[in-house]
């Protein structure tokens, strides 16, 4: 009889810690299932999923490197463009999320890719605004998506 009345006390002990903590976490707003938090515009680089950059052909030779864009603080970009790295200042607000890259300088080399590459430095050109769900980056140009990248650790500083 004494060890029936302990187990009952510890399983009340159990069940009434479970649904202290579980109160705890509704007062918290926490939720385990809770919807990650926008990464920051600026926080690191961004690599691009090629299959979403607008204007492509299908039938082009992909990049052998990925398509990169980090954008510092201070108003400048960066990045590979699948062949080349490419640089040049942006005009952003993070409050309205309007953004304007202006022309890109590019280094010269050849190789496969140049097609997507040049797909991807006219669309840059196109973009008025921009919109992060999550860990992911949506360029727009009149309001339609035309670029999608995945967040990448934090880019390197620009010299």
């Amino acid at each position: 009889m004494k060890k029936n009345k302990m187990n009952n006390i510890s399983r009340r002990g159990v069940v009434g810690s479970l649904l202290l903590f579980a109160g705890m976490g509704l007062l918290n707003g926490c939720c385990l299932f809770a919807e990650p938090e926008n990464v920051a515009l600026t926080e690191g680089g961004w690599a691009l999923e090629l299959d979403t950059l607008s204007g492509v052909e299908r039938s082009w030779r992909e990049p052998d490197r990925d398509i990169t864009l980090t954008i510092q603080p201070d108003g400048r970009f960066a990045g590979c463009a699948g062949v080349n790295r490419y640089f040049g200042k942006v005009e952003f607000d993070t409050v309205a999320h309007t953004l304007k890259f202006g022309n890109a300088g590019v280094t010269m080399m050849a190789g496969p890719g140049l097609e997507y590459e040049n797909a991807y430095l006219k669309m840059l050109a196109t973009v008025d605004s921009y919109e992060i769900v999550g860990n992911r980056l949506f360029l727009k140009a009149n309001g339609q998506n035309v670029a999608e990248f995945d967040f990448e650790a934090p880019g390197e500083v620009l010299q």
